[in-house]
């Protein structure tokens, strides 16, 4: 049996065995495939670049919140939202 795709998010996918199971929401969908191994380095790298700014001192953390918070405002609007979340990352930089 040929697979449709579902019409709208709340659909869901036939399954070989006849049972439905609910179709994959648009942010998670686009975290398989070929650029998941980029929302994976670019969720981690992030995870990394923030653990390294504890080590500075905190007038270190002035001159960086903005290019931090510009970052991590577009990691949380990108599909990578998902890992970020289970990583654990702010959304600001101090929050």
């Amino acid at each position: 049996m040929p697979l449709a795709k579902p019409s709208s998010a709340g659909d869901c996918w036939p399954t070989c065995s006849g049972t439905r199971r609910p179709a994959r929401r648009a942010s998670t969908a686009r975290l398989h495939g070929p650029t998941q191994p980029l929302l994976q380095h670019l969720a981690k790298r992030t995870q990394e670049a923030l653990r390294q700014t504890t080590r500075l001192h905190e007038d270190f953390h002035l001159e960086l919140a903005e290019t931090a918070n510009a970052v991590l405002a577009a990691l949380w609007q990108s599909g990578a939202a998902p890992l970020a979340r289970e990583l654990g990352l702010p959304r600001t930089l101090g929050g």
